[in-house]
């Protein structure tokens, strides 16, 4: 049960944090608030992965938090989805498939990022 409520508390925190950042006044074709949110998630994954190995190992309730909750609730996959069906059934196939591209690439590259970024912060 412990387990649960860790992954919801980091899950509500993650999709709070989604939803304020959607919030934000910009009107482009291009879903630039989704593509942010996967990449900064991405870089939080990272970051929390290498992070919880350095201090603590891998795993446990930190990585509960953490890594399945909030991660999991901050991502957007879904809405990426969902985004790339919407703008190629609106004949904007050449942007969705960009979309696509570039924000896999981008969170893979945000994935060793993050790793990067805690591995040199904590190797003090």
């Amino acid at each position: 049960m412990k387990e649960c409520l860790l992954v919801g508390a980091g899950g509500a925190l993650g999709s709070m944090l989604r939803y304020l950042l959607g919030q934000l006044p910009v009107y482009t074709l291009f879903p630039v608030i989704t593509f942010l949110i996967n990449v900064m998630a991405a870089v939080a994954m990272g970051f929390f992965t290498a992070w919880l190995e350095i201090r603590t190992g891998g795993g446990g309730a930190l990585s509960l938090l953490l890594r399945t909750g909030f991660c999991g609730g901050f991502s957007t996959l879904s809405a990426l989805s969902l985004e790339v069906v919407t703008l190629s059934q609106t004949h904007h196939v050449v942007l969705a498939a960009a979309y696509a591209a570039f924000s896999l690439l981008l969170c893979l590259a945000g994935i060793l990022l993050g790793e990067f970024l805690a591995g040199a912060l904590l190797a003090k």
